[in-house]
C-alpha cells in the first residue's frame, strides 16, 4: 500500500483547427478518464467492505496544448476556459464503467479460484432494499425541540411522518435482543416506528420480518433513556422525520461457493461460511469484511494438506438482508450429510 504519481498522455488528432482548440479538445476527451477514476473510488470505498483500503485520486492539473485546467477533488472537472461561460461543468456518469466493478464479490471470488478451479457462483434473486439520496433525520419537537441522531432499520419504509410518540412492546432485533418500540401516531393512526437500544451506541440492524411500508428508525440508549423518561413523567413527546429508501424486488444476490474435497472422505461434511456484504452505513471492515478473509485464509491452508472430510466454504451475500444468502444455499442443496458448520462474523475488535 502506498502512493504514487503518475502523468497520463493521450496521443491523437483532434478535429479542431488550432492549437486551442486542439488543447480543449484533448481535455474533454481525458475528464471521462479522470472522473471515472474518482466515480471508481467511490464505488470501491462503498463496495470493498473494508478488505482494502479505497483507492484516493487526487488529480491537480489537466494540460493540452496552451491550454490547461484544476480540477477539484471531487467527480465534477470545472473548466476554465476564457471563451466558455462561467460555471461550465463537464461531468459523466460512465454507469458502463462503474457497472463492471461488482461489489467484493469479483476480488473474493478471483481468490477462491486461485485455491481451486472447483468454485462457483450460486445466483439467487430476492426483495431488495437501499437508501436514496434524500437525508434520513428524526426530530423532538415537544416537550422541547431537539435533533435525534438516528439510524434507518434495514427494511424501513420511505416517507415523511410526524406524531405523538407512545411506547408500545418491544422490537425482538434478529430473535435475540429485545429493544423498546415506539409508535409514531398521527390522528389515531399509526405512522412510523422508533425503537431504542437497551444499551449501546448507535447501531444499524435489520427488521426480520420484511420490508416495511412504514418508516422504521433506530436511536441510541442515552436517547432512549431520556424518552422514557419524559414518558414516565407524563410528558406528551411529539416528533418529525423523513427517511429515504426504496425496495427492488428480484435483487440479485450471488453466494460464493470453494468446494474442497478428501481423497478418502469420512462420513459428513463441514461447512465453514461467513457473509461478504455488510450494512448500508458502514464499509464493514468489521462485520463482516474480517469474515471473508478468514475462511479464504483457511481455505488456502486446507488446500494443501489431506482432509478427512469433504469442507464446503461459502462467503455469503445479503446476510444482513434476512439471511437471503444463507436461505438461498440451503433451499438447493441437501444438507443431511453436514456433521457441523463454523460460522465468522465479525473478528478483531
Amino acid at each position: 500500500m502506498g502512493s504514487y504519481a503518475a502523468r497520463i498522455t493521450a496521443e491523437g488528432r483532434s478535429v479542431h483547427g488550432n492549437l486551442k482548440q486542439e488543447g480543449v479538445n484533448a481535455i474533454e476527451k481525458m475528464l471521462p478518464i479522470i472522473n471515472a477514476c474518482y466515480k471508481l473510488g467511490e464505488k470501491w470505498e462503498q463496495r470493498s467492505f473494508g478488505l482494502l483500503p479505497a483507492p484516493v485520486f487526487s488529480v491537480v492539473s489537466l494540460s493540452a496544448g496552451d491550454v490547461s485546467i484544476t480540477l477539484p477533488g471531487v467527480c465534477t472537472a470545472v473548466i476554465n476556459f476564457t471563451y466558455l461561460p462561467d460555471g461550465y461543468e463537464y461531468e459523466e456518469e460512465f454507469s458502463d464503467i462503474l457497472h463492471s466493478c461488482e461489489k467484493a464479490e469479483e476480488l473474493l471470488f478471483k481468490e477462491f479460484q486461485k485455491i481451486s478451479s472447483d468454485a462457483y457462483k450460486l445466483e439467487f434473486t430476492f426483495e431488495g432494499w437501499g437508501v436514496t439520496e434524500t437525508s434520513s433525520w428524526l426530530r423532538m419537537t415537544a416537550p422541547r425541540e431537539l435533533d435525534l441522531d438516528t439510524y434507518l432499520f434495514l427494511g424501513s419504509g420511505n416517507g415523511a411522518f410526524s406524531g405523538e410518540l407512545r411506547l408500545i412492546g418491544y422490537n425482538i432485533v434478529w430473535n435475540m435482543y429485545y429493544w423498546d418500540r415506539y409508535g409514531v401516531f398521527r390522528d389515531g393512526k399509526l405512522v412510523a416506528y422508533v425503537s431504542g437500544r437497551p444499551k449501546g451506541r448507535l447501531i444499524s440492524q435489520t427488521l426480520i420480518e420484511g420490508n416495511s411500508e412504514l418508516p422504521h428508525l433506530i436511536v441510541d440508549e442515552k436517547t432512549n433513556h431520556m424518552i422514557k423518561e419524559l414518558l414516565e413523567k407524563g410528558e406528551k413527546v411529539i416528533v418529525e422525520g423523513e427517511t429515504g429508501t426504496y425496495t427492488k424486488k428480484n435483487m440479485r444476490g450471488c453466494d460464493l461457493v470453494l468446494p474442497l474435497r478428501a481423497e478418502a472422505p469420512e462420513a459428513g461434511k463441514i461447512i465453514i461460511c461467513a457473509h461478504y456484504d455488510t450494512m448500508y452505513n458502514t464499509k464493514g471492515a468489521f462485520d463482516n469484511g474480517s469474515g471473508a478473509v478468514i475462511i479464504t485464509e483457511i481455505a488456502k491452508l486446507l488446500s494443501k494438506g489431506r482432509l478427512r472430510k469433504d469442507i464446503d466454504f461459502i462467503l455469503m451475500d445479503a446476510e444482513e438482508c434476512r439471511l437471503e444468502g444463507a436461505k438461498a444455499y440451503a433451499s438447493c442443496k441437501d444438507l443431511s450429510d453436514v456433521d457441523y458448520l463454523i460460522n465468522v462474523d465479525g473478528a478483531g475488535r
